[in-house]
């Protein structure tokens, strides 16, 4: 923004622009969530229709404060950890398996979020 008054531009338009980019962004993210949350439910249909199955998923608890700087592991590796959306995935998993009848809440549940450790 500072660039663009600078050169004289109108900061409205410049915010404007960013928020584009940013709503875009946002929306390419979910996107790609929703497709890993469909691709899930189609493999865990598929496996229920021969076995009886009990869905955990890790509560990645602290996982952002590992993947910092100085750990060895690289820009790119901060990055993907950084960009996912942990809650959004496991509710998206939560509300596809309720549509699909299974028992998410009550006393036992066929689906749960459980510690990683």
């Amino acid at each position: 923004m500072h660039i663009g008054r600078a050169k004289g531009l109108p900061s409205d338009r410049i915010t404007e622009k960013l928020r584009h980019i940013r709503s875009k962004r946002e929306n390419i993210a979910k996107d790609y969530d929703r497709v890993l949350v469909r691709r899930i439910l189609d493999y865990i249909s598929e496996l229920s229709k021969k076995y009886i199955l009990y869905v955990a998923i890790g509560r990645l608890k602290n996982i952002r404060t590992r993947a910092r700087r100085g750990n060895y592991k690289g820009r790119q590796y901060r990055r993907m950890i950084h960009s996912w959306a942990f809650a959004r995935i496991t509710e998206s998993l939560r509300h596809g398996l309720a549509q699909q009848c299974w028992k998410v809440d009550g006393k036992d549940p066929r689906f749960q979020a459980i510690s990683e450790a």
